[in-house]
C-alpha cells in the first residue's frame, strides 16, 4: 500500500510507489515550534515542570500515592459497576488485571491449557474482532483469580491486563496552565492518516481539532451532578487524548486524525479492548498509530490481545508504524505495547523522553533500555486541554481550565506524538512510507545509551 495520503474530502489519494529523497522531513530551524511565552513567563512554568518531574521518578517507591490511586480507580469501576480489578506484583509498580485471563488460540488446546481450563470450570470466549485468534476465559468466582494465576505462571496464558497512562494515569500535579498559545496552521491538500488510540477527543470551539472524521470523545467527567456546573471535576486522566492529538497536530498540521476512544477517563483499558482499536483503526486505513499508553507485565509476559491486534493491523498494511510511547518509570524494565519494537521492529517504534536541552533527564524520569529506539523533549510539552477542574487527589488546590485552554504536561506519552508527527511530515515531504520515514527521523538523531536517536521536535519548558 503506498503513501495513503488523504485529500481534503477525506477520499483516500493512492500515488504509485515512490523513491526516496533526501529532502528532510522540515528545515531544521528554531522558528518552526517558536515559544511564545517570554523569559519570565517561561521560569515560573518550569517551576510546575519540575514539579512534575520529581513526582515522575518518586512514584516508583511512593506506595501510599499508589494506594491513593488504586483505590480512586477501584471506586470509580464500582460506581460504574464494572469488574474489579486485581494487582499484580512487578517488583516496582503494580501491574493491573482484569480478574480474568486470555490465551491465543494456537495454545488453546495444549493439553496443560485444557487441564487448567477444565478444573477451573473456565468459560472460553474467542475474541471475533481478533479474529478469533485470542480467547478470553472467564472464572466462574473472581476471587479464584489468585489459585489460577499461580498455576498459570509456566504455561501461555495471561491475565488480561489493564494498560494505563504511564505513571499511572497523571503526574501529581496534573497539566499545568500555561501562558502559551500556538498559532495554528491549516492542513494542505495531502494529509496522512493517523490513528490516536487513548482517551477520546475532548470538546472544543476553536480551529485545534476541528471537524476530525467520526472521533470517539472523551467522557471528561465521572460525576453526573456537579458541585459548579460551570467548571465540571475531571477524570484522572481526561483529556489526555485531546493533549496527545493537539501534539501531532502541531507537529504535522496535514494529518486527518482519527480518535479512537480504548482508555476510560481514568485513563484504564484493558489488553482486549485495546487491540481491538488497533485492529479497527487499520481496517479504517491508518498509517501510523499513535499509543500513549503501557504497563509492566508480571514476569514480562507480553500481552497477546495487544501482540495479535498488532499483528493483524501489519498484515491490513505492511507498512503501517505504530509509534509507543516507553514509560516513566524509570527503569529498564519492559513497558508494553512499546517493547513490542523488539518483536516487530519494522513496525513498532518505542519512544522515551527527553529534557528540554535534549539530554537524558536528571532525575532519569523515563522508562530507557534496548527497546527504546528514539526519544525526543518530554518535559513541559504545551498542547491543547480541555474545560474543567481537576481532581484534588490529582492536585490540592487544583487547577481550573477554561474551553479552549492550552496546557504543559510531562511524560513519555508526549515524546511518542511529536514522532508521530514528524513520521507523518516525512512522508508528506519525501513521498515515503511510514515504516521508511522512521527510519529517516532515526537518522537524523544524536545517539544516546538507552534513549535510541535523540531528536529535537517541539521546544518543553
Amino acid at each position: 500500500m503506498p503513501a495513503g495520503l488523504v485529500h481534503r474530502d477525506g477520499r483516500t489519494h493512492k500515488e504509485p510507489e515512490m523513491s526516496h529523497k533526501a529532502t528532510p522531513a522540515f528545515p531544521d530551524t528554531p522558528d518552526r515550534f517558536p515559544d511564545d511565552r517570554d523569559n519570565a513567563k517561561r521560569t515560573a512554568e518550569r517551576g510546575e515542570i519540575e514539579k512534575q518531574i520529581r513526582y515522575l521518578k518518586k512514584f516508583m517507591n511512593d506506595k501510599q500515592r499508589q494506594r491513593m490511586i488504586v483505590d480512586r480507580l477501584t471506586q470509580g469501576r464500582q460506581a460504574r459497576l464494572l469488574p474489579p480489578f486485581v494487582e499484580l506484583s512487578t517488583g516496582t509498580v503494580p501491574a493491573l488485571a482484569l480478574p480474568e485471563f486470555v490465551v491465543r488460540r494456537r495454545d488453546f488446546e495444549q493439553p496443560d491449557v485444557q487441564k487448567v481450563i477444565k478444573k477451573f470450570r473456565l468459560w472460553d470466549e474467542p475474541v471475533n474482532a481478533l479474529g478469533g485468534e485470542v480467547v478470553r476465559l472467564t472464572l466462574p468466582e473472581p476471587r479464584q483469580f489468585a489459585a489460577m494465576n499461580a498455576e498459570v505462571k509456566n504455561l501461555p496464558i495471561t491475565p488480561n491486563y489493564l494498560v494505563p497512562l504511564g505513571g499511572w494515569t497523571k503526574c501529581q500535579g496534573g497539566p499545568e496552565p500555561t501562558a502559551s498559545r500556538p498559532a495554528w496552521k491549516p492542513h494542505g491538500a495531502e494529509r496522512v492518516q493517523v490513528a490516536v488510540i487513548d482517551t477520546g477527543l475532548g470538546h472544543r470551539t476553536d480551529n485545534w481539532l476541528a471537524g476530525l472524521t467520526d472521533p470517539e470523545f472523551d467522557q471528561l467527567y465521572p460525576d453526573a451532578d456537579y458541585p459548579d456546573p460551570s467548571m465540571p471535576t475531571l477524570g484522572l486522566a481526561a483529556g489526555h487524548g485531546t493533549f496527545v492529538a493537539g501534539i501531532v497536530q502541531q507537529v504535522e498540521p496535514s494529518t486527518d486524525i482519527r480518535m479512537y476512544q480504548a482508555l476510560d477517563y481514568d485513563g484504564v483499558g484493558d489488553d482486549i479492548t485495546l487491540a481491538r482499536k488497533i485492529v479497527e483503526a487499520a481496517e479504517d486505513g491508518a498509517r501510523v498509530i499513535n499509543l500513549s499508553l503501557g504497563t509492566p507485565t508480571a514476569d514480562d509476559k507480553p500481552p497477546p490481545g495487544v501482540e495479535t491486534g498488532i499483528r493483524r493491523a501489519i498484515e491490513i498494511d505492511p507498512k503501517i508504524l505504530i509509534v509507543c510511547s516507553a514509560g516513566n518509570y524509570g527503569d529498564t524494565k519492559k513497558v508494553w505495547p512499546a517493547a513490542f519494537s523488539l518483536t516487530f521492529p519494522t513496525n513498532v517504534v518505542a519512544v522515551t523522553g527527553l529534557n528540554p536541552q535534549g539530554e537524558k533527564p536528571a532525575p532519569e524520569w523515563p522508562t530507557h533500555g534496548d527497546f527504546v529506539q528514539l526519544s525526543t523533549v518530554a518535559e513541559g510539552i504545551v498542547s491543547t486541554y480541555v474545560l474543567g477542574r481537576e481532581d484534588i487527589r490529582v492536585e490540592n488546590p487544583p487547577d481550573d481550565f477554561l474551553l479552549n485552554d492550552w496546557a504543559i504536561w510531562s511524560g513519555t506519552s508526549f515524546a511518542a506524538p511529536q514522532v508521530t508527527g514528524a513520521v507523518a511530515s516525512i512522508c508528506l515531504t519525501n513521498e515515503v512510507e511510514p515504516t521508511e520515514a522512521v527510519d529517516i527521523l532515526k537518522s537524523r538523531g544524536t545517539a544516546i545509551p538507552g534513549y535510541g536517536a535523540g531528536v529535537m521536535i517541539l521546544p518543553g519548558t
